[in-house]
């Protein structure tokens, strides 16, 4: 009888599929701030994260259209487990202290989906086109970290 060792990290298929989920999940949270925050600061925060949004919205698209594309390997279907019933890390419950806790809740979820889009890249090594979509999504979500890092800077 052979035994059969199943893979320790899931295909292709799964490990974007949990990076759309983590993107999906992030762009809620963030719309949900730019909606949210009050104060004197409220305009100045709608007007960043607005285009943050839309951008992120794009890049949900963008794993979705690619999602469609991959084929199920057999590394795939012994992960297919349905959706996390886990808490997504970009939703873990940060401290807030109004608007710039708020603002920096939602740099800590950034970081969050950029640290697993980075630990996805490793399960990717051998699709190079999704690895290049997760990639230039990391790039512009450090982008959006960076301009939001410095908008907290100013109003600190």
């Amino acid at each position: 009888m052979r035994v059969v060792e199943r893979s320790r990290s899931p295909g292709p298929r799964v490990t974007l599929e949990r990076r759309l989920e983590a993107l999906m999940e992030l762009c809620l949270r963030m719309k949900d701030v730019s909606w949210t925050v009050s104060g004197p600061a409220h305009l100045a925060v709608h007007e960043l994260l607005e285009p943050q949004v839309r951008g992120v919205s794009s890049m949900v698209g963008d794993s979705a259209a690619r999602l469609g594309m991959l084929e199920p390997t057999s590394s795939d279907e012994e992960h297919d487990g349905g959706w996390s019933l886990e808490r997504p890390q970009c939703l873990r419950t940060w401290p807030v202290d109004g608007a710039i806790g708020d603002l920096r809740s939602l740099s800590m979820s950034y970081r969050d989906v950029i640290d697993g889009h980075g630990q996805a890249l490793g399960c990717l090594s051998a699709d190079p086109v999704t690895c290049t979509l997760l990639q230039r999504q990391a790039v512009a979500l450090q982008h959006y970290d960076g301009l939001l890092t410095d908008h907290l800077a100013h109003l600190a």
